[in-house]
């Protein structure tokens, strides 16, 4: 893509951070050069547009789409193949677009080639607001960074953290983001949506998936053994009276597919817990598990399928 030209040089062999660092430097942007830019940051911007920081608040400004305003971090210590959660409050000027993403180089057969990851435009909201997604390392990768921009107005990036997947995962769930921390656009990243009006949402016990009437979220490919007993939860809310909702699981067994549906629950105002536990057969395979809303507005949080020991 044509940003990359603009970043291309000499990087260094990644090296091995611990689980649960924050593997940016000066991400809070707080210690500052004489130009009161910050510290391990490339900084590149073309006549026109601006940047500095201000109480931790890194402002990258253009005032035409033609401009360039942007910075980014070399070095990332981040292994190939492995899953990074990247995250970073950003807000904006009225109708400011912005992206945030990740390149490193990859090379196959003696040929290297720049691959770029999450390098969609997104629009700021006018407070800063959390945006979160999963970075794949591609196999065969090295030099990995991250990349800020501004593409239209001003915008703010503070906080900006990149952590080990590993150590955000519960141990024992085998669902990923089964908590909705990680949002692409405006859906749940590992999370299939089937319907319309969805969305990830923050309250005071963290974010929740709200599915209106109709609609549905699945997860495929769960690594569910043969023989072995398994208890999928969610908790689950609604402010409209008549709601109702059902979770369950689905698999094949090589001819048919498979269904364990838990009884229908109407969902009260306050959270309350809905399980379902499955014993899945010997000749099961390709298993998912899906929440569905059937009538009324419904929240859901913490989705978990453990097995059962």
């Amino acid at each position: 893509m044509k940003i990359s030209a603009l970043i291309l040089g000499g990087f260094m062999m990644a090296a091995t951070a611990l689980p649960g660092a924050n593997l940016v430097k000066n991400g809070n942007f707080t210690e500052l050069n004489n130009r009161y830019l910050p510290v391990g940051w490339d900084v590149r911007k073309s006549a026109g547009a601006s940047a500095g920081v201000n109480l931790g608040e890194f402002k990258l400004q253009v005032s035409d789409p033609a401009q360039v305003a942007l910075a980014l971090q070399r070095n990332l210590p981040l292994e190939s193949g492995k899953s990074y959660v990247v995250s970073c409050e950003v807000k904006g000027s009225d109708g400011a677009e912005y992206m945030l993403y990740m390149e490193s180089t990859v090379t196959n057969n003696g040929k290297s080639k720049l691959t770029s990851a999450h390098t969609q435009k997104l629009r700021a909201a006018n407070e800063f607001k959390v945006v979160r997604f999963v970075y794949d390392v591609p196999a065969n990768s090295k030099a990995p960074y991250v990349v800020l921009r501004a593409c239209k107005g001003e915008v703010s990036f503070r906080n900006l953290v990149i952590e080990d997947l590993a150590g955000k995962t519960p141990a024992d769930s085998l669902i990923k983001n089964g908590s909705f921390d990680l949002v692409a656009g405006s859906a749940p990243q590992f999370w299939e949506m089937r319907g319309n009006g969805y969305s990830v949402e923050s309250g005071s016990e963290g974010n929740f998936l709200r599915l209106p009437g109709g609609t549905l979220a699945l997860q495929k490919k769960l690594p569910l053994q043969a023989g072995k007993r398994y208890t999928m939860s969610a908790l689950v809310r609604s402010s409209d009276a008549d709601n109702q909702l059902v979770i369950y699981f689905e698999w094949s067994d090589g001819k048919k597919l498979r269904s364990r549906i838990s009884p229908p629950k109407t969902a009260s105002s306050e959270w309350s817990k809905v399980e379902l536990e499955l014993a899945f057969p010997d000749n099961g395979r390709n298993a998912y598990v899906v929440l569905r809303s059937v009538k009324g507005t419904v929240d859901f949080r913490d989705v978990a399928v453990v097995e059962v020991k």
